[in-house]
Order: structure tokens, then C-alpha cells, then sequence
């Protein structure tokens, strides 16, 4: 299953950067991009066959962001999302197998995440 996430997340140090402004600010700053993911989660019509392997592509517009902050920010939103919306049980160690992979591409007109999730088999 391909999953496209038309929109830049935020990274990790900018979720870091909220919750030190105030823990109230943080838990909405990941709430109003859990909720924004979930959305186009919803467009998907099922749950998902556990554990899956995910390929993650972090699709910027351009090499400013580090990508281990990219990809940490990300990560937790869209896991979460994924959970929220019972496409997933968990994302625990049972629910998602190794490797968990990631690339990274710049395309300044389009920046996005691209999750690519490969269920179990039957």
C-alpha cells in the first residue's frame, strides 16, 4: 500500500521547540498534524494485515531540514495516526517488523511523504 502525505511535517526540533514553550502547545502542534495525517489516512478502505514493513520517503523542498529530524517528527505522527485510525492495532514491536527504512528526495514544487507499507501475507 502507497501512502501519500501531500504536505511537509514537522520535524522533530520544531516539536521539541513547542513543548518547551509550553506543554500545552506542543500537544497541539502534534495533535493539529496527527489530525490533518488522518484524514488522508481515512481515504484508505481498510485496516492493515500485521506486522508490516514501512519504507518511509522524506520528499523536501529543499536540504535545509537534517533528515534524522525529518524523519523523527514524521515517524511519530503518522505511526499515531496510522493507530488512531485503526489501520494499525499498535505500533509496537509486534506490529511493525525490521527494517524500517527511509530515502530522501528534493522536489521544491511538491514536498510530501511518501509511506510505503508491505502487510503480512495471508
Amino acid at each position: 500500500m502507497k501512502l501519500v502525505i501531500p504536505f511537509v511535517l514537522p520535524g522533530m526540533n520544531e516539536l521539541i521547540d513547542a513543548n518547551r514553550n509550553s506543554r500545552y502547545q506542543g500537544a497541539g502542534l502534534k495533535k493539529y498534524w496527527q489530525h490533518r495525517v488522518e484524514m488522508v489516512i481515512k481515504r484508505k478502505a481498510r485496516p492493515l494485515r500485521e506486522p508490516v514493513t514501512i519504507t518511509w520517503v522524506w520528499i523536501e523542498k529543499d536540504r535545509r531540514r537534517d533528515p534524522d529530524n525529518v524523519a523523527a517528527g514524521g515517524k511519530k505522527i503518522i505511526l499515531d495516526a496510522l493507530v488512531k485510525t485503526k489501520f494499525l492495532r499498535n505500533d509496537g514491536w509486534g506490529n511493525i517488523q525490521s527494517p524500517m527504512t527511509d530515502g530522501w528526495k528534493v522536489d521544491k514544487n511538491h514536498p510530501r511523504v511518501e509511506v510505503y507499507i508491505q502487510e503480512a501475507e495471508e
